[in-house]
């Protein structure tokens, strides 16, 4: 419903009389009544100084620009054809057939713009371009834009923005290393999820709110293993600010070697799948009391038709429950996959259950030994684990059921590119995984909060395998030659007394050498050219363009990290080709910049400039042609009045809004900003000394 005033009434009805009038006119009329309003117009403008002109060209700009803005593609291409038209038959044509010669810049581009676009990104390209240009007001430069995630990769199918192509490809036949290596790598596509489960992603209703808000309850109560993992609750509960997971320490994926629950305790992950349908969902109820039923009656029926590990490997542990063994091996043996592609497994490659004491030696590449139950000293159940290995390629599918809801295997350490002999590391196998195609339904990335815990998982392996290379390479790396194990021995200390020391060397990214190395780097700078003179913060702002364009319907950007953190990284190698080639503020000596990450997951880098002898700042002008603490005037500069109000501004707080996050509150009980604000005014720039 639409609130209107009397005047917006009056002048809306009016619009509509004059509408109905000019459509019953003839030609003749409409050429008069336009010449009188052209003869009106410039009896106007010749009454009007230079800043009324001015001031008016400016509204109506901005006027013109936001209808273009808002109007739909059919109109847009309507308006292109009848301004070509117009433009035909006012100007003379060049040489060159179908181009006019048009003094605007504007007309020029709207004169070079195909008027019959083959592709709707085509359309939205040229919207763009003509938006952008009308939005611009007077001595104001271009906002940056990376331009929408429209580039299909040639190799893969990868959706990518075009300024994420190799560094020597051009923009029409770009190339992308991101994704797929340059098509190095090719993996099978993962099938379709049921429509079922598409609807709870997609819906809007009650129950798919509902799912995507607990989707990680789901998952764990349908997952076959448990993640041990030091993680933060107050970020991960959501309810102060956004969801983020964060993880310290390691992170691993267990399974209970007692086949059977403990007496005191109900059935939790793999072991639910012993009972019978009805007494699963009962349980998984009991897991979590928020989980509904109706929702885990769904998954049910998704999960049993199509998962492997529920059709072949939960009959066998039934036929074991009422056996007389006590004792089991469980393997869960890598599926027989080829090196490029993955077969579907079979019956007889998903697992295999063999009772103990039919065996005289157990096997060395067994994995994970079950119990009925394990008793202790007292004759009680105790409760043990096994963990799930890394390097198996059903370390991914037994946890994170609902993302591979056919159980289809994860990143193995024998698979091959493409076309070569080489393998595929786990950064290039999820960076694969995590991209969005055009032929593939985006359910990893529809997954919300469960997707956020599977790209940390990720990053948690990477860095585990990149530490075990080290663990197992100290030979290669020369570890005998640092200095910490040196000290001991020219110390005569006792070598058993030392242990056994893993050296990180300074190429592993984090370590202590790794750091320290960049510091020295950092200070070899600072000796060559001075003192640093600008300190910059560029932070990220999940409202950007780019970042609300490249989510899909009713997603919001904590939902797609990867999304913030490829924009970010496109803006940052912006802003300092502005810097260091554009020389935006001088010639610049050195550049020294980190990036780091917010509490809540945002990135921000802190950069440090030392500047040409001949452009550092002296007096105050020249500081004040680099930082200027004032806001701009809206009508000169719109954009940046925007952007400045919406993101550089501090509270509201004080006594109107005691519960801001700022306000603290003194010994005596009074409230107060401990960013200390309101700040006093400060008319002129001033120089400090010392």
């Amino acid at each position: 419903m639409v609130i209107e005033t009397r005047g917006q009434r009056q002048r809306r009805r009016m619009r509509v009389s004059q509408r109905a009038l000019r459509s019953q006119e003839s030609s003749s009329e409409r050429n008069r009544r336009r010449a009188n309003d052209r003869a009106r117009h410039r009896l106007t403008r010749a009454s009007q100084n230079e800043e009324e002109r001015s001031h008016q060209q400016r509204l109506n700009r901005n006027r013109m620009s936001i209808r273009r803005v808002n109007e739909n593609t059919p109109t847009y291409l309507e308006r292109l054809r009848r301004s070509r038209s117009q433009t035909q038959q006012r100007r003379p044509t060049s040489s060159q057939p179908g181009v006019a010669i048009i003094g605007s810049p504007l007309r020029n581009i709207v004169q070079r713009l195909d008027f019959q676009p083959r592709t709707i990104n085509q359309v939205n390209r040229h919207r763009r371009q003509r938006r952008d240009i009308a939005l611009l007001p007077p001595n104001r430069v271009h906002r940056h834009d990376c331009g929408n995630m429209d580039v299909v990769c040639s190799s893969c199918g990868a959706l990518l923005f075009v300024g994420e192509r190799v560094s020597g490809s051009s923009k029409q036949n770009p190339r992308f290393q991101l994704c797929c290596k340059e098509g190095k790598i090719l993996l099978p596509t993962i099938d379709r999820p049921p429509e079922p489960y598409m609807d709870l992603l997609l819906s809007q209703d009650p129950n798919g709110k509902h799912f995507r808000n607990f989707i990680r309850t789901y998952n764990n109560a349908f997952a076959f293993t448990s993640s041990g993992a030091n993680f933060d609750r107050n970020l991960a509960s959501g309810r102060q600010g956004v969801f983020t997971w964060r993880v310290n320490g390691n992170f691993k994926h267990m399974i209970s070697t007692n086949l059977l629950p403990t007496r005191d305790q109900s059935p939790k992950f793999a072991q639910i799948y012993i009972y019978d349908t009805s007494e699963q969902i009962q349980h998984r109820l009991d897991f979590n009391s928020s989980l509904s039923t109706s929702i885990i009656q769904l998954l049910t029926n998704i999960l049993q038709p199509i998962n492997h590990y529920i059709q072949h490997c939960i009959p066998h542990i039934e036929e074991l429950q009422t056996s007389s063994t006590q004792t089991f091996d469980l393997t869960i043996q890598p599926l027989q996959v080829q090196n490029r592609r993955y077969d579907l497994p079979t019956a007889t490659e998903v697992a295999a259950i063999i009772p103990y004491d039919s065996i005289e030696h157990a096997q060395q590449h067994r994995q994970i030994r079950l119990h009925k139950r394990i008793l202790n000293e007292d004759g009680l159940s105790q409760p043990t684990f096994a963990y799930i290995s890394q390097m198996d390629c059903n370390y991914d599918p037994l946890h994170y059921v609902l993302l591979f809801l056919r159980g289809e295997p994860g990143w193995h350490p024998n698979l091959l590119h493409y076309r070569g002999t080489k393998t595929v590391t786990q950064l290039q196998y999820y960076s694969y995984r995590l991209m969005v195609r055009t032929n593939d339904f985006p359910h990893f990335h529809l997954s919300g909060r469960l997707a956020q815990e599977y790209v940390v998982d990720c990053f948690c392996k990477i860095e585990e395998a990149r530490l075990d290379w080290c663990r197992r390479n100290q030979q290669q790396l020369r570890a005998e030659t640092y200095q910490g194990l040196m000290d001991e021995i020219v110390n005569n200390h006792n070598p058993s007394a030392t242990g056994r020391l893993i050296v990180l060397p300074p190429t592993f990214v984090g370590g202590d050498r790794f750091m320290k190395k960049l510091y020295l780097d950092s200070m070899a700078i600072v000796r060559k050219y001075g003192k640093p003179d600008l300190f910059i913060t560029f932070t990220c702002n999940p409202r950007w363009p780019e970042v609300q364009r490249a989510l899909f319907d009713n997603q919001r950007p904590p939902d797609r990290p990867d999304i913030t953190a490829r924009v970010f990284r496109l803006k940052l190698k912006a802003f300092l080709n502005d810097i260091l080639k554009k020389q935006v503020f001088g010639k610049i000596n050195g550049c020294i910049y980190t990036i780091e990450f917010q509490k809540r997951g945002l990135p921000h880098c802190h950069m440090l400039l030392i500047l040409d002898q001949s452009t550092k700042p002296v007096t105050t002008d020249d500081f004040d042609n680099f930082v200027c603490a004032e806001l701009p005037n809206p009508n000169n500069d719109l954009n940046l009045y925007e952007t400045i109000t919406t993101t550089c501004l501090h509270g509201p707080c004080g006594s109107d809004y005691p519960l801001a996050p700022c306000m603290k509150t003194n010994s005596d009980g009074t409230r107060y900003c401990s960013k200390q604000y309101p700040k006093p005014f400060c008319d002129n720039t001033y120089l400090r000394e010392g």
